[in-house]
């Protein structure tokens, strides 16, 4: 399967590049991008051999002398790699030669999505539009792209494998399990590195103390989220576009160890936990493995109905369970007990494909001790209240609410404000907004020009 890395100079970039390096035998990777990390993304075209790699900071298409010294690490690898002449593109609207016109000049079949931000939105739009599949860590796409997202994968034949750990866990519990089964979807936070701040604690709280997190290594904005608790708010928003779940049907716990990634309750009042070591390498490859499952499932399935002169195999493949592709199985080979009940609860695969090896270490519960979970507090937090106030509303407002936070984050991270105002910033152009159903990609990137408008506004009136 051949992959892009949107973002491979990151954090999520990187975890994907260790799980590829496991996986030689099953993926190619095409295209690699950074935005400004040269000797990074260098290292990565000269570990992988990408056709395709760009930098994305406009500097690099704006200015020759930028562009001479990463041409020259490129130099230097086609030296040692004999025959290596890779596409180099520079700018911000790199991805337009990617999915020109809904084209795919390099056969992307997989675009790992791990860029920040607002900057997600458009490559994961244009590859769907091109029919190619998401692998998605980058929330923000699906929060302001909203239905316009999920459409344009239903249209296009493409899917999208969240890389978030807690909707990756979501996946594995809902898995084989019918919709309206399910009673409510729980997600859990680690609290992020405020969580025993008192509120007049938070008012002094600092930058680089937000980015102490206590149990994972991320960016820096969405560390920052993480702290104010947006980020759960994020992904409600991102599971009910994942999941097809209404608001009142997605909860939040406080989880501070960040061993239970996610559970799901059922109507018969079971709850499925997924549970690993916090270890992003570990969602990485269950959203690679989906898509890798995915796509053998519909390579074979194509097969079959060829073989049958066109129509539909009488037992279709089903993912995760369910009958079995041949009922002679159980019913004609002698087993009445065991082996009937076990071939119902395994893939019908014949060997694994869906599940992959990565870097990551087993969970050992007995080293790992207590496991506590507690509510969360919105009024030292209220960005959580107020994210679902904006799903609740839904429309342009989770747009507006990207944007405005992502810009109130980038001030607190510079230390033009403090922890406190974040939430009061981002609520006071909510409330200036007003609400409307986007039509089209371009009102969500126009939601996120007036919401930087207003910000500037307040920004002002403030100083």
């Amino acid at each position: 399967m051949r992959i892009g890395i949107f973002g491979a100079s990151g954090s999520i970039g990187g975890r994907t590049l260790d799980v590829i390096d496991m996986n030689r035998d099953k993926f190619e990777i095409v295209f690699l991008s950074a935005h400004g990390s040269e000797e990074k993304l260098a290292a990565a075209a000269e570990r992988f051999l990408p056709a395709c790699i760009a930098l994305t900071d406009d500097k690099y298409k704006e200015s020759a002398s930028e562009r001479a010294r990463f041409d020259g690490l490129i130099d230097r690898i086609k030296n040692r790699c004999v025959g290596y002449n890779p596409t180099v593109i520079y700018g911000s609207d790199y991805y337009r030669e990617l999915f020109c016109g809904g084209g795919n000049p390099f056969g992307i079949e997989l675009a790992v999505v791990a860029v920040t931000g607002i900057y997600g939105l458009m490559p994961s739009y244009l590859a769907l539009k091109s029919g190619v599949s998401l692998a998605l860590a980058n929330k923000e796409a699906l929060v302001a792209g909203g239905g316009l997202i999920t459409r344009e994968a239903e249209a296009n034949g493409a899917d999208i494998f969240p890389i978030d750990s807690e909707h990756s866990a979501v996946s594995e519990c809902l898995n084989g399990n019918a919709r309206d089964s399910v009673r409510r979807l729980i997600l859990t936070a680690s609290g992020g590195a405020f969580r025993g701040y008192s509120a007049e604690r938070l008012k002094t709280a600092r930058a680089e103390d937000a980015l102490k997190h206590p149990t994972w290594r991320m960016g820096r904005k969405v560390t920052v989220d993480s702290a104010t608790l947006m980020n759960k708010g994020l992904e409600i928003i991102e599971a009910m576009r994942l999941f097809d779940m209404p608001e009142h049907k997605i909860d939040v716990l406080i989880h501070p160890e960040s061993i239970v990634h996610s559970m799901v309750e059922f109507c018969d009042n079971t709850t499925m936990a997924m549970m690993s070591v916090p270890d992003m390498r570990i969602p990485v490859s269950r959203a690679l493995g989906r898509c890798l499952e995915a796509y053998n499932e519909r390579f074979a399935r194509k097969e079959k109905e060829e073989r049958s002169g066109g129509a539909r195999a009488a037992f279709p493949d089903i993912y995760g369970g369910g009958l079995p592709a041949n009922p002679s199985n159980t019913l004609d080979s002698g087993y009445v007990g065991e082996r009937a009940v076990n071939s119902r609860n395994f893939s019908d695969s014949e060997r694994n494909v869906g599940r992959l090896p990565n870097p990551s270490s087993a969970l050992n519960l007995t080293a790992t001790g207590a496991l506590t979970f507690f509510e969360p507090d919105t009024e030292r937090f209220p960005c959580l209240r107020i994210a679902r106030d904006a799903a609740r509303a839904d429309g342009i407002m989770p747009a507006v609410l990207n944007a405005a936070n992502e810009l109130a984050a980038a001030d607190f991270l510079e230390g033009r404000i403090g922890f406190t105002d974040i939430a009061e910033r981002i609520e006071s152009v909510l409330d200036g907004t007003e609400n409307y159903e986007p039509k089209s990609i371009y009102d969500i990137l126009d939601a996120g020009a007036e919401a930087a408008r207003l910000y500037g506004e307040l920004d002002r009136k403030t100083r």
